[in-house]
């Protein structure tokens, strides 16, 4: 737990974000997988959000216990959908889970474009955006991008277990 008892330490510890290597394009570790959740999102904020709630409520329900990762489930699943929503193409999102015995998959497969996830940068200090990939860097074990049918693009995340 952080120092004010209410949320992790990890968002303390990524304050001072090191330095990330480039996310060339590449696939996922193999998970055995127990079970799925996907949630087609509509291209808009307010779809985005109840698609992060409902990802969270189902997050629960699968492992309440993991508390540790649930939060860091919650913002990689909000920063992905972030990152989709201002970078992709207005298309259809989807957004699935996958759980397996000791680690969780998030993907965000989004309409592409013309930019691809890369390395995270370092954002200005009064900078409104530009940490998203950091996070996801940080809370995350692994991530990365791929392509997918018609020009679509699946952005992950792999979370394991931390009980």
């Amino acid at each position: 737990m952080s120092h004010d008892g209410k949320t992790p330490d990890v968002l303390h510890r990524s304050a001072i974000l090191p330095a990330f290597s480039a996310s060339p394009p590449c696939h996922p570790p193999p998970l055995a997988v127990r079970r799925t959740f996907t949630v087609s999102v509509a291209p808009r904020c307010r779809a985005a959000r109840k698609a992060r709630h409902a990802a969270v409520r189902t997050l629960t329900r699968w492992s309440s216990d993991d508390t540790e990762r649930l939060f860091r489930a919650e913002v990689v699943i909000g920063e992905l959908l972030a990152n989709s929503l201002q970078h992709a193409l207005p298309q259809e999102i989807s957004l699935t889970l996958v759980e397996g015995d000791d680690a969780l998959m998030v993907e965000v497969e989004d309409g592409g474009g013309p930019s691809r996830p890369s390395q995270p940068g370092r954002a200005c200090d009064d900078a409104e955006s530009g940490r998203g990939l950091a996070l996801i860097a940080t809370l995350s074990h692994t991530w990365s991008w791929r392509p997918a049918a018609n020009g679509r693009r699946i952005t992950w995340a792999y979370l394991p277990d931390t009980r």
